[in-house]
């Protein structure tokens, strides 16, 4: 049996080929609504490891104009017989004027930019690369498949996705040279520019929660009228906050488990994957859960113990409110209602012996009686979704109330502290990840990053390197 039979190709040499040409030193003519830049000319080329555009007014402007010109919303289109190029006054990160020399002639450094093929009227393909610092390699991660990219056969590599009733591809390519690294995701069917960027959004943040890295600093989007983009048409380039790069990944890379000899099965599966960006399209607060915690990974241990225990407090706050039944003292509301009533008529009863602030306080804790404590409201949803929690991990749930009240009961010069800290942070880090991961239906491995750094710390290895949830 062909063991490369109905592999899938990738041609990725087109993409470049088309962006390249995009951004190659050329001269142009600009279409505008804006009177002063209608008819004049522009340039784009290279300086350094920055794209610029060097563009004319039809005559040099007093400071006043200038100062209104950047302040419009008016785009323009620089045009010539090849191709054309859409900006706008915030497509620039920065700009300069030589009022001396060339007192007509803005240069300005593009952080975006667009043609009009790539959103025009009608679904096309789309695809999205964004270039990474690193090599990324979605198959020692996630479940994956064979594919092709260009001249090379990978044995793993290519992550299919099903979101939204749309069929994505998520796969990696490092350039010949190995200078260059890139993640594409692309949508097997035709679908609009805004609802293609919307779910590669979702992607990503998913992408970012189970491999510890978020891909953005840039992105471009390319358009073509077939599946295999050997003809592009559309581009588009978005300048977006700097990546966020962590070792903390859900499970562990094919790097750690070969090293720690841990089972080389394991991977994130596509169903769980596929699960996890259904639920991030329509649920908000789970999608900033996940986005607090990515963004935690990055900080120094002090501040992430804070952000981890604000990711658990939200995680929490979500499994609570959709079990509300479930988590209150009295589940009964008949019978609540009853007992809170009651109490209000004993407390009524004393009405004449307390002043009307003292009354009015009672009254408003009477009233929230039936809810469970902060302390049982973030240790229930462990129960609710099966999540067995060792004594260390709750007694770090505990401690969870002084980062969050910026109580820091450590000393930052005692290596045994800053130590403990760790343990603490990364145990609150596995607390959130199991909670997330359960809502969303996942069974299976988890990597327990306590354990690893027990080992990195040459202390006493107390737990395995994975769990089971």
């Amino acid at each position: 049996m062909d063991p490369f039979k109905n592999i899938v190709i990738k041609n990725v040499v087109s993409s470049f080929s088309f962006i390249e040409d995009t951004e190659s030193p050329a001269k142009y003519r600009i279409d505008s609504k804006e009177s002063l830049l209608n008819g004049g000319t522009a340039e784009v080329y290279r300086e350094e490891d920055s794209l610029i555009l060097a563009f004319n007014t039809v005559r040099t402007l007093s400071q006043d104009e200038r100062n209104l010109m950047w302040k419009s919303e008016t785009e323009f289109i620089c045009l010539n017989e090849s191709r054309n190029l859409i900006f706008d006054f915030a497509s620039f990160s920065q700009w300069s004027l030589n009022i001396m020399k060339d007192p007509a002639t803005f240069k300005c450094r593009v952080s975006k930019y667009r043609n009009t093929e790539v959103n025009k009227k009608g679904n096309q393909f789309y695809r999205v690369i964004i270039p990474t610092k690193d090599a990324q390699q979605p198959g020692g991660l996630f479940e994956s498949s064979k594919v092709k990219i260009d001249r090379t056969t990978y044995m793993a590599g290519l992550v299919p996705i099903l979101m939204n009733g749309l069929s994505f591809h998520l796969f990696a390519q490092t350039t010949d040279d190995k200078k260059r690294h890139f993640l594409f995701i692309e949508c097997l069917e035709q679908t609009d520019y805004q609802t293609f960027k919307k779910n590669v959004d979702i992607i990503l943040l998913s992408y970012a929660f189970v491999s510890g890295y978020f891909p953005r600093d840039q992105r471009y989007v390319v358009s073509s009228q077939d599946s295999s983009f050997s003809n592009i048409q559309g581009v588009s380039y978005d300048t977006l906050p700097k990546s966020l790069s962590s070792p903390y990944s859900v499970v562990p890379s094919g790097a750690l488990q070969i090293h720690f000899g841990l089972p080389q099965n394991i991977s994130f599966p596509q169903e769980s994957f596929n699960r996890l960006c259904e639920v991030l399209v329509s649920h908000r607060d789970l999608a900033h859960v996940i986005l607090i915690l990515v963004e935690g990974h990055t900080q120094s241990n002090e501040l992430r113990a804070a952000v981890y225990s604000i990711a658990l407090e939200a995680i929490s706050d979500i499994v609570c409110r959709e079990n509300e039944s479930k988590i209150k003292p009295i589940p009964n509301k008949s019978l609540a209602r009853k007992v809170l009533k009651a109490l209000n008529t004993t407390l009524d009863s004393f009405s004449n012996e307390m002043s009307p602030t003292g009354l009015d306080t009672l009254r408003r804790k009477i009233s929230v009686l039936n809810s469970p404590t902060n302390k049982e409201k973030l240790l229930k949803p462990f129960s609710l979704l099966q999540i067995t929690l060792n004594t260390g991990e709750m007694d770090c749930i505990d401690k969870r109330n002084d980062f969050l009240h910026g109580r820091f009961p450590f000393s930052l010069t005692d290596l045994n502290d800053n130590f403990q800290l760790e343990q603490i942070t990364l145990s609150l880090l596995y607390c959130v990840t199991a909670l997330i991961l359960k809502y969303i239906g996942y069974s299976g491995f988890v990597t327990y990053y306590p354990a690893f750094n027990q080992y990195k710390r040459r202390q006493l290895i107390t737990d395995p390197f994975i769990k089971r949830i």
